[in-house]
């Protein structure tokens, strides 16, 4: 269980019901330190107790998944509030252009401005840009990565550009729609600075 992050600590408890027995088996997170117990139905048997049925299989995994979403989005929250501090978005600006007379060969770009707004040279970062229309539709998204340095005080743009297809909804209304009349959200979950040190955010299953 847990990817081998539970470790048995114990019986928790045992129930003796004629020929039934249950017993609670307990075990602890090793990254959170949180204790689950499992419990085990047993049978007794010609040959002894055997084991029939894990009673609250799915309630103990559900939990146990609970449990590691809640403590990773809390430390995403924690190294989130870490990038902010030294590494923001000033702008994203979006362009569209067709590249022959008929306007069949489009092209949607993103320019991307970071600031670099802490006191440390920023070696690496990676970004999510998110971009729906007002209903709140995702018509795009997509990651830029910015590789050259960005010392403190300093804006460092990134361009992506994309082709349009004409047979998809989504790109097309993204094409056409202004950029005031779009929603663009855009996360940061990787920042590498000069000095080795790692922020990044951890993934939830």
């Amino acid at each position: 269980f847990g990817d081998g992050k539970l470790s048995f600590t114990g019986i928790e408890y045992e129930r003796e019901f004629g020929d039934v027995a249950l017993v609670g088996l307990g075990f602890l997170h090793k990254d959170y330190n949180e204790k689950f117990v499992l419990e085990v139905k047993l049978r007794m048997g010609d040959d002894g107790w055997k084991v029939v049925e894990l009673g609250n299989l799915y309630d103990f995994m559900k939990r146990l998944d609970e449990v590691e979403r809640r403590k990773v989005e809390e430390l995403n929250k924690r190294i989130s509030e870490r990038i902010s501090r030294n590494l923001v978005v000033e702008s994203v600006g979006k362009y569209s252009y067709a590249r022959d007379v008929w306007g069949i060969d489009r092209r949607v770009g993103f320019k991307v401005n970071f600031k670099n707004v802490g006191d440390r040279v920023i070696d690496e970062c990676r970004a999510v840009v998110s971009v729906k229309n007002s209903g709140g539709r995702l018509l795009k998204k997509f990651e830029v990565v910015l590789g050259d340095d960005i010392a403190p005080g300093r804006v460092l743009g990134v361009v992506k550009e994309f082709d349009v297809n004409l047979f998809i909804k989504e790109e097309n209304e993204l094409y056409e729609t202004p950029a005031g009349n779009l929603y663009v959200d855009v996360l940061i979950p990787f920042v590498k600075f000069k000095d080795g040190e790692v922020l990044k955010l951890k993934e939830v299953d």
